[in-house]
């Protein structure tokens, strides 16, 4: 049976308003929209707000614990070797833990005039021993091009103006690795010329003695 003009019309109308109300349900009005945003907007500050604090509070405890003291207590010239003047610098470390703390490795760059005449890293030079001092020795070589050219500038001043600056990286537990920057500025020693050319040679004639008691060594364990 065919439904009349005027059936077919209320089903539309019928069906039009299903699909309003279902619409109504999918959109929101400005307000409820507005109204989400800024609560969303909050629980984003306050959750900023805790990890900020979070952060505080970390940093308040690594700021309270306590790390090694060290100080620079001596730099002074040791010897003349085959390319370089060999200096000596002295490290005092204290530490607070009952515990040893492994050094990772000690960076130094020593100047003078103004000008870099030494620098390198010492990897792994030992370990601060617990509830104490420790004194850790930081080689360091000047080459006999850069001494040379200090003698010159200085003419009959044997003494130097110098700055060393140093960086000593330790493994502290739970914390990771931290630097201690230390620097010290004084006078040290440059060697003569003579020294150089004759220090040189003592190196070289102490170290052919050595290779010549090592040969000797090696017959004997072979007898």
């Amino acid at each position: 049976m065919l439904k009349s003009t005027e059936d077919v019309v209320k089903e539309v109308n019928k069906e039009e308003a299903k699909t309003e109300r279902s619409l109504m349900g999918m959109f929101k009005s400005k307000e409820e929209a507005k109204k989400e945003v800024e609560e969303e907007a909050k629980e984003a500050k306050t959750e900023e707000s805790l990890i900020d604090k979070a952060k505080n509070y970390v940093a308040e405890k690594i700021a309270n614990v306590p790390t090694p003291e060290a100080s620079l207590v001596d730099v002074n010239f040791k010897k003349v070797s085959f390319d370089s003047a060999d200096y000596l610098a002295k490290v005092n470390i204290k530490n607070p833990y009952s515990h040893s703390i492994p050094i990772c490795e000690i960076d130094y760059t020593l100047k003078s005039i103004g000008s870099v005449i030494a620098s390198g890293r010492i990897p792994d030079p030992g370990s601060i021993k617990a509830s104490g001092d420790t004194l850790v020795d930081v080689p360091m070589k000047v080459p006999h091009s850069i001494i040379v050219t200090l003698v010159k500038d200085i003419a009959t001043d044997w003494d130097i103006d110098y700055e060393l600056e140093l960086g000593l990286i330790i493994d502290l537990p739970v914390i990771g690795n931290i630097t201690i920057p230390l620097s010290r500025k004084g006078e040290i020693k440059l060697p003569t010329l003579k020294e150089l050319v004759f220090g040189a040679k003592e190196e070289e004639k102490d170290s052919k003695e050595k290779e010549k008691d090592s040969k000797e060594k090696d017959k004997d364990s072979d007898k």
